[in-house]
């Protein structure tokens, strides 16, 4: 029994990797599609499968989802108000075309301290955006130093939620 489950988990694993790199499928519906062929092959009665389904996916994002909201419903009212054209209009008269990649790290440092990785991340996407339309610049050298300079916060400046004990 053991070596049968380990090798319908390894097939798992390989549904996972092809969904995404061969047949094309978004993520959660390979680890979906896969997570339902172990629950079944393994012997799992129909019944426990949706509450382990619930309880596995809302565990995981369960606290992302309130974040994820309203960092969409924050980056479509920039979007829509022209509050991100005008704080990317800011930037580049601020510190130049030239410097543009300095402004981002020094915003991605100053928003990190005091909010968590994911919302940092949610609040200065419509700016990395709306930065990208008017200048026509990479839009990977525009994010690339400000998610570098988040992350960096989040890990070294801010124990999101941990203690160094």
């Amino acid at each position: 029994m053991n070596m049968y489950l380990l090798m319908i988990t390894l097939l798992s694993i390989v549904i996972v990797i092809l969904g995404v790199s061969w047949w094309r499928w978004h993520a959660f519906i390979s680890l979906t599609v896969a997570s339902l062929f172990l629950a079944i092959m393994s012997g799992m009665p129909m019944d426990k499968i949706v509450s382990a389904y619930e309880t596995g996916v809302g565990s995981v994002l369960g606290h992302l989802v309130g974040i994820l909201v309203l960092g969409t419903i924050l980056g479509k009212m920039m979007a829509e108000s022209g509050a991100g054209m005008q704080v990317a209009e800011f930037f580049i008269k601020s510190f130049g075309i030239k410097n543009l990649p300095w402004a981002m790290l020094i915003a991605g440092f100053i928003i990190g301290i005091p909010v968590f990785f994911e919302v940092g991340i949610l609040i200065l996407l419509p700016l990395v955006i709306s930065i990208h339309k008017t200048t026509k610049q990479n839009i990977l050298l525009i994010a690339q130093q400000l998610l570098g300079y988040l992350s960096y916060t989040a890990l070294f400046l801010r124990i999101q939620g941990q203690s160094w004990q």
